[in-house]
C-alpha cells in the first residue's frame, strides 16, 4: 500500500497543474471496485470507496466540491458511503450477482439535477445487456431527507421511461441553460435510434424526440460525448468515429459524418474542445485535431499517436478515458498475460496541446483497494460519467436602441446575439428575431454559453398614406382637384413649389407631391391629359347566324356607364333580333352615342332528301341531290350510294354535288338504290346520319 501511494504521488506531481475550483460538481470520482479520486486537493488523492460497479457510475458533488452522493443507478450511497435507506430494490444496471446488481450497463447510470428543485436529483438507470431486458428507469433523490444525507423519495423510484433502451446513455445541457436532455440509443439490432428526453422545471418529459440515424450509422452503439457547447456530439461506432450535431432546443440529432477508425474504443475531448482522443486497439491512443473541422478528411489525416509503445510481453487495452476537473485526461489501462493482470490509471497532462506535446504519464494511479478477490475478478471497465451541471447564468443589461419605422406594418427586431442558444422576447417570441407592429419598448433575453444579455428596443412606427389617383384624362375646359391631406402628415411639397395638401389642376401635365413627417416621407405622381370623350362600337354592320350570335362591344376612352336602346347596360350586348342597336355612354364629360346594324340569319342546318329522280336529260330532277336550308354550312359532308348488291356506285364530300344516275360512265339500271349521308353542322358541331332508298326511273 505504501509503495502504491508513493508511485501515485510522483506521477501526480508530474501531471498536475493548479486546480480550478469555480465548479466542483465533478471533484469526486467514485467508480469501479471500491475506487475513488478526490480532486479537491492538489495533487488529487486516490482513496477507497464503498462503490461496486463493473462499468456505470456517477458521483455528485456541489459547486464547492463537497460530495453529496454516488450511484450506479441501481444502488445509491450517501456522502458517508452508506446506502440510502429507501434505495433498496432499485432496478437497472445489473445483472444481479451475489444478491447485488453488478453495474455492467456501460453508460447506464446518469444523474440530472432537477431544474425546478435544487434539493432533488433524477437518477437514471438502464438495464445491462446481459439481462436481455432493455428498460430505462429513473428515481428521485431528495437531499433534505434522512437528516440531510439524502434519500430516494417514497413513491418516486423505478419510474419507467423506455422498454427498448440500451446501455448507451448521455446527458447534455439545454439551450436555455436551465434544462437538460437525456439521450438514449435504442437496442434495435439494425437501426439504433436516438431517444432524447427533455428534463426541465416540470420534471422528466417521458415523450422522447426520436432521431433515426443514416444508413452508415446502422449498428453503431458506442459511447456518446458532447462538446462544451452541448451540441457537438461524438461517438465511436461500427463505422468508425462519428460526428453529429444535437439541437439542444428541439432534441433532434443531425449532420451525421464519419471516417473509419477502430470501433468500440473510449473517446474523450480536451478541455478546449480542439482535440479528440480515441483508444484504437493495438494502435494505442490517438489524437485528432478538431480545429480542422468541417474538413473531415483533414481531421482524419491529423491523427497522431500520443501513448508510448506497449510492453510486448503483455496484451494492453484501454477500457476508458475521462477528462478530469483539472483538465487532464485519465485513461484506464489494462495489461494482462497468462498469469499476469494489472490495472493502472494513466494521464495525458496537457491534452490541449498537439501531438506528443500533450504528454503521457503511465500509472498516475494504481489499483488501490483492500478488497482482494481472485485475480481478474477485480476487473472494471469504466471511470463513470460526469455529472452535467448548467453553469450559473450572469445577466448583463445593455443600452436601449431607438428605432423609427417608416410606413411598415411590422418590424423584425434582431437580437445582437445572432448565434445565441436561447432567446426570450417580451412579446413571447423565442427566436433570434421578433416581429412587432406597435409603438413600444421591447426587450429580449439572449443566452450564449450561459451568459444572458438584455437588449431593449424603443420602437416608433410612422404610418400615413399618400395616394394620388391613377393617371387620368380630364375633360376639356374642366378642372381636377387633388386632395392628399392627412393629419399624420407634417409638410407637403409639389413639383411646382405648392405647399398645400389640396391642388386644383386645369392643364395637362405631370404632377408630383412629397409628404413628410419627421424622418419619414412619401412621394407620388399623377399624369393628367386632356381628352375628348367618345364611345365607339368597333364592329361594322354585322350579319350572323341565329345559332352563332356574336356579342356587340362598346368602347369609351373615359370612365362612365353604358346604356343600350334595348334597356341593357354594360359594355357588351348580346343581340337577339335584326335591327339597329344604339349605345349611350354617360361620363363626367356628357352623353355620347354610337350604333350598329345587325342582321340575324337562320343558319340551322337541315337537309331534305328526294325519294325518286329521273336522269333522262330533260333538265328536271336529273340528279339525286339533297336540298339544304339557306345558310347551311357543313364542317363535314359524306354521301354514298349503293346498288342492291351493296356495291358503292357513287361518293362525294361536296354538298353541292349529286349523283347523275351513272356508274362507271354508263347509265345505271332503273330501280331502287340505297344512300347514306353523314354531315356535321359547322356552328353546332352536331353530326347526323341520314339513310334510305331512292328510286331511279328512266
Amino acid at each position: 500500500m505504501n509503495k502504491l501511494y508513493s508511485l501515485l504521488l510522483l506521477c501526480l506531481l508530474s501531471c498536475s497543474h493548479p486546480l480550478l475550483y469555480a465548479q466542483g460538481e465533478n471533484n469526486n470520482w467514485h467508480f469501479g471496485k471500491k475506487q475513488s479520486i478526490n480532486f479537491n486537493v492538489n495533487p488529487p488523492l486516490q482513496q477507497e470507496s464503498n462503490i461496486m460497479s463493473y462499468e456505470a457510475a456517477v458521483a455528485v458533488s456541489n459547486a464547492q466540491g463537497q460530495l453529496q452522493f454516488y450511484t450506479i443507478g441501481s444502488r445509491i450511497w450517501n456522502r458517508n458511503g452508506v446506502e440510502m435507506p429507501n434505495s433498496n430494490g432499485l432496478l437497472g444496471n445489473g445483472p444481479i450477482i451475489g444478491g447485488q446488481p453488478a453495474g455492467s450497463s456501460a453508460y447506464g447510470a446518469q444523474v440530472i439535477k432537477h431544474p425546478g428543485n435544487p434539493n432533488r436529483y433524477f437518477v437514471f438507470s438502464g438495464d445491462a445487456q446481459e439481462d436481455n431486458t432493455y428498460n430505462v428507469y429513473y428515481s428521485v433523490v431528495d437531499m433534505t431527507l434522512d437528516g440531510g444525507n439524502g434519500d430516494v423519495v417514497p413513491g418516486m423510484k423505478n419510474i419507467p421511461i423506455m422498454t427498448n433502451g440500451s446501455e448507451y446513455m448521455a446527458v447534455t445541457k439545454g439551450a436555455d441553460c436551465k434544462s437538460y436532455w437525456l439521450i438514449v440509443r435504442t437496442n434495435a439490432i439494425w437501426v439504433r435510434d436516438y431517444y432524447a428526453f427533455k428534463i426541465d422545471v416540470n420534471g422528466v418529459n417521458t415523450t422522447p424526440v426520436i432521431t433515426t440515424p443514416p444508413a452508415f450509422m446502422i449498428g453503431a452503439f458506442l459511447p456518446l460525448i458532447f462538446g462544451n457547447d452541448g451540441t457537438s456530439m461524438y461517438s465511436m461506432g461500427t463505422g468508425g468515429i462519428v460526428f453529429a450535431q444535437f439541437n439542444n432546443v428541439t432534441g433532434v440529432v443531425s449532420g451525421f459524418q464519419s471516417f473509419p477508425a477502430y470501433s468500440f474504443g473510449p473517446i474523450a475531448l480536451s478541455a478546449d474542445n480542439t482535440k479528440l482522443y480515441t483508444a484504437e486497439g493495438t494502435a494505442g491512443v490517438k489524437q485528432y485535431d478538431l480545429t480542422l473541422m468541417p474538413n473531415l478528411t483533414a481531421v482524419q489525416n491529423s491523427a497522431q499517436i500520443v501513448s508510448p509503445t506497449p510492453n510486448p510481453n503483455y496484451m494492453t487495452s484501454f477500457q476508458d478515458m475521462r477528462r478530469g476537473p483539472d483538465g487532464k485526461i485519465y485513461l484506464l489501462r489494462q495489461e494482462f498475460g497468462s498469469s499476469y493482470y494489472n490495472v493502472t490509471i494513466d494521464c495525458i497532462p496537457q491534452p490541449n496541446l498537439s501531438g506528443t506535446a500533450a504528454g503521457y504519464n503511465i500509472a498516475a494511479f494504481d489499483y488501490v483497494s483492500s478488497w482482494s478477490p481472485p485475480l481478474g475478478l477485480n476487473t472494471f471497465w469504466r471511470f463513470g460519467d460526469d455529472f452535467i451541471v448548467n453553469p450559473e447564468v450572469d445577466t448583463i443589461a445593455r443600452t436601449t436602441k431607438d428605432t423609427v419605422v417608416c410606413f411598415a406594418s411590422s418590424l423584425n427586431l434582431q437580437s445582437p446575439e445572432a448565434d445565441a442558444a436561447y432567446y426570450q422576447w417580451s412579446n413571447g417570441a423565442n427566436g433570434s428575431t421578433a416581429s412587432v407592429s406597435a409603438d413600444g419598448l421591447y426587450w429580449v433575453y439572449s443566452t450564449n454559453n450561459c451568459q444572458t444579455y438584455i437588449d431593449s428596443f424603443k420602437v416608433h412606427f410612422t404610418r400615413f398614406s399618400l395616394d394620388l389617383p391613377d393617371d387620368t384624362a380630364m375633360c376639356e375646359n374642366n378642372t381636377l382637384q387633388l386632395d392628399v391631406t392627412n393629419p399624420a402628415i407634417e409638410a407637403y411639397l409639389w413639383n411646382d413649389g405648392d405647399a398645400n395638401g389640396v391642388k386644383t389642376i386645369s392643364q395637362a401635365g405631370r404632377y408630383s407631391v412629397r409628404a413628410s413627417s419627421g424622418l419619414c416621407s412619401l412621394s407620388d405622381t399623377i399624369t393628367v391629359s386632356i381628352t375628348h370623350p367618345k364611345v365607339d362600337i368597333p364592329q361594322d354592320d354585322l350579319s350572323m347566324c341565329n345559332n352563332n350570335i356574336s356579342p356587340i362591344t362598346a368602347e369609351a376612352n373615359v370612365p362612365g356607364s353604358y346604356y343600350w336602346n334595348t334597356g341593357d347596360t354594360g359594355r357588351v350586348l348580346i343581340p337577339d333580333h335584326s335591327g339597329i342597336y344604339v349605345v349611350s355612354h354617360l361620363n363626367a364629360c356628357g352623353l355620347y352615342k354610337d350604333s350598329v346594324r345587325v342582321t340575324i340569319n337562320d343558319c340551322i342546318c337541315k337537309i331534305m332528301i328526294p325519294n325518286v329522280f329521273t336522269p333522262n336529260g330533260d333538265g328536271r330532277n336529273d340528279v339525286f341531290l339533297p336540298v339544304t336550308a339557306p345558310g347551311c354550312n357543313f364542317m363535314f359532308y359524306d354521301m354514298r350510294v349503293y346498288n342492291r348488291y351493296g356495291q358503292q356506285i357513287y361518293y362525294t364530300n361536296n354538298a353541292a354535288s349529286g349523283w347523275d344516275g351513272t356508274f362507271r360512265d354508263q347509265p345505271a339500271e332503273a330501280g331502287a338504290y340505297m344512300y347514306s349521308i353523314k354531315y356535321t353542322n359547322r356552328y353546332t358541331d352536331e353530326t347526323k346520319i341520314e339513310s334510305g332508298d331512292v328510286i331511279l326511273i328512266r
